[in-house]
Protein backbone atom coordinates (compact mmCIF):
# COMPACT_ATOMS: atom_id res chain seq x y z
CA UNK A 1 0.00 0.00 0.00
CA UNK A 2 2.65 2.27 0.87
CA UNK A 3 4.60 1.53 -2.24
CA UNK A 4 1.78 2.58 -4.65
CA UNK A 5 1.20 5.97 -2.67
CA UNK A 6 4.50 6.64 -3.40
CA UNK A 7 4.36 5.73 -7.20
CA UNK A 8 1.39 7.96 -7.12
CA UNK A 9 3.28 10.50 -5.37
CA UNK A 10 5.91 10.56 -7.69
CA UNK A 11 3.50 10.23 -10.49
CA UNK A 12 1.96 13.76 -9.74
CA UNK A 13 5.37 15.07 -9.11
CA UNK A 14 6.88 14.36 -12.26
CA UNK A 15 4.23 13.87 -14.50
CA UNK A 16 1.91 16.98 -13.46
CA UNK A 17 4.84 19.32 -12.24
CA UNK A 18 3.37 19.28 -9.00
CA UNK A 19 5.97 20.34 -6.56
CA UNK A 20 4.32 20.84 -2.98
CA UNK A 21 5.48 18.14 -0.58
CA UNK A 22 4.12 20.24 1.95
CA UNK A 23 0.91 20.76 0.05
CA UNK A 24 0.47 17.08 -0.89
CA UNK A 25 1.14 16.15 2.81
CA UNK A 26 -1.43 18.56 4.00
CA UNK A 27 -3.84 17.36 1.52
CA UNK A 28 -3.11 13.30 2.24
CA UNK A 29 -3.44 13.59 6.14
CA UNK A 30 -6.71 16.02 5.93
CA UNK A 31 -8.13 13.32 4.20
CA UNK A 32 -7.76 10.95 7.01
CA UNK A 33 -10.79 12.64 8.95
CA UNK A 34 -12.80 10.89 6.63
CA UNK A 35 -12.80 7.91 9.19
CA UNK A 36 -13.95 9.46 11.71
CA UNK A 37 -17.69 9.56 10.93
CA UNK A 38 -17.11 6.23 9.70
CA UNK A 39 -15.55 5.52 12.92
CA UNK A 40 -18.04 6.66 15.34
CA UNK A 41 -20.95 4.76 12.93
CA UNK A 42 -19.51 1.71 13.34
CA UNK A 43 -19.05 2.26 17.34
CA UNK A 44 -22.40 2.86 17.59
CA UNK A 45 -23.58 -0.52 15.90
CA UNK A 46 -21.57 -2.19 17.83
CA UNK A 47 -22.54 -0.53 20.71
CA UNK A 48 -26.26 -0.71 19.74
CA UNK A 49 -25.79 -4.45 18.99
CA UNK A 50 -24.01 -5.46 21.99
CA UNK A 51 -26.67 -3.96 24.21
CA UNK A 52 -29.34 -6.05 22.24
CA UNK A 53 -27.14 -9.04 23.08
CA UNK A 54 -26.63 -8.20 26.53
CA UNK A 55 -30.82 -8.70 26.68
CA UNK A 56 -30.68 -11.91 25.07
CA UNK A 57 -28.09 -13.03 27.69
CA UNK A 58 -30.30 -11.96 30.23
CA UNK A 59 -33.54 -13.90 29.44
CA UNK A 60 -30.43 -16.75 29.17
CA UNK A 61 -29.37 -16.36 32.87
CA UNK A 62 -30.53 -19.34 35.15
CA UNK A 63 -32.26 -17.97 37.96
CA UNK A 64 -29.40 -18.78 40.39
CA UNK A 65 -27.78 -15.36 38.97
CA UNK A 66 -29.09 -11.77 39.78
CA UNK A 67 -28.93 -9.25 36.77
CA UNK A 68 -27.00 -7.17 39.17
CA UNK A 69 -24.49 -9.60 39.47
CA UNK A 70 -24.20 -9.89 35.88
CA UNK A 71 -24.02 -6.43 35.51
CA UNK A 72 -21.64 -5.91 38.24
CA UNK A 73 -19.51 -8.46 36.38
CA UNK A 74 -19.11 -6.74 33.18
CA UNK A 75 -18.36 -3.48 34.24
CA UNK A 76 -15.31 -5.50 36.43
CA UNK A 77 -14.50 -6.80 32.87
CA UNK A 78 -14.47 -3.37 31.14
CA UNK A 79 -11.98 -2.05 33.92
CA UNK A 80 -9.69 -4.90 33.59
CA UNK A 81 -9.70 -4.24 29.35
CA UNK A 82 -8.78 -0.74 30.07
CA UNK A 83 -11.32 0.85 28.50
CA UNK A 84 -10.13 4.50 26.67
CA UNK A 85 -12.28 7.52 26.60
CA UNK A 86 -12.23 10.16 23.80
CA UNK A 87 -10.81 12.42 25.63
CA UNK A 88 -7.84 10.22 26.07
CA UNK A 89 -7.97 9.39 22.18
CA UNK A 90 -7.76 13.17 21.97
CA UNK A 91 -4.83 13.61 24.18
CA UNK A 92 -2.79 11.15 22.16
CA UNK A 93 -3.67 12.73 18.48
CA UNK A 94 -2.31 15.95 19.33
CA UNK A 95 0.83 15.10 20.62
CA UNK A 96 1.33 12.36 17.51
CA UNK A 97 -0.34 14.49 14.48
CA UNK A 98 2.41 17.10 14.25
CA UNK A 99 5.21 14.09 14.34
CA UNK A 100 2.77 12.09 11.83
CA UNK A 101 2.56 15.17 9.34
CA UNK A 102 6.36 15.92 9.87
CA UNK A 103 7.34 12.73 8.92
CA UNK A 104 4.77 12.37 6.31
CA UNK A 105 6.11 15.59 4.83
CA UNK A 106 9.64 14.62 4.87
CA UNK A 107 8.94 10.89 3.24
CA UNK A 108 7.43 13.06 0.24
CA UNK A 109 10.02 15.43 0.15
CA UNK A 110 12.40 12.76 -0.24
CA UNK A 111 9.93 11.26 -3.22
CA UNK A 112 10.79 14.70 -4.54
CA UNK A 113 14.24 13.79 -4.90
CA UNK A 114 14.79 10.15 -5.32
CA UNK A 115 12.83 7.05 -6.79
CA UNK A 116 10.46 5.50 -5.35
CA UNK A 117 12.94 1.69 -4.77
CA UNK A 118 15.52 4.11 -2.91
CA UNK A 119 13.03 5.87 -0.75
CA UNK A 120 11.73 2.33 0.05
CA UNK A 121 14.86 0.92 0.76
CA UNK A 122 15.97 4.06 2.68
CA UNK A 123 12.72 4.14 4.91
CA UNK A 124 13.01 -0.36 5.39
CA UNK A 125 16.63 0.22 6.07
CA UNK A 126 16.04 3.36 8.54
CA UNK A 127 13.10 1.02 10.89
CA UNK A 128 15.58 -2.18 10.99
CA UNK A 129 17.87 0.66 12.88
CA UNK A 130 15.51 2.25 15.20
CA UNK A 131 14.39 -1.11 15.82
CA UNK A 132 17.54 -2.33 17.08
CA UNK A 133 18.33 0.75 19.25
CA UNK A 134 14.92 0.76 20.74
CA UNK A 135 15.51 -2.97 21.40
CA UNK A 136 18.74 -2.17 22.76
CA UNK A 137 17.40 0.81 25.14
CA UNK A 138 14.21 -1.48 26.23
CA UNK A 139 16.56 -4.37 27.42
CA UNK A 140 18.97 -1.45 29.55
Amino acid sequence: MVNRSSVLIQFIYEDMNFRSPILLTYISTSLLALHLPAHFVSEYLRHKRAKSTDEDRTALVSKEFSYEDLATTSISQKDQEGDVSHSNIIKAAVVIAPLWFVSNCLYNYSLLMTSVSSSTIIRFVSCRILHQQLKFICIQ
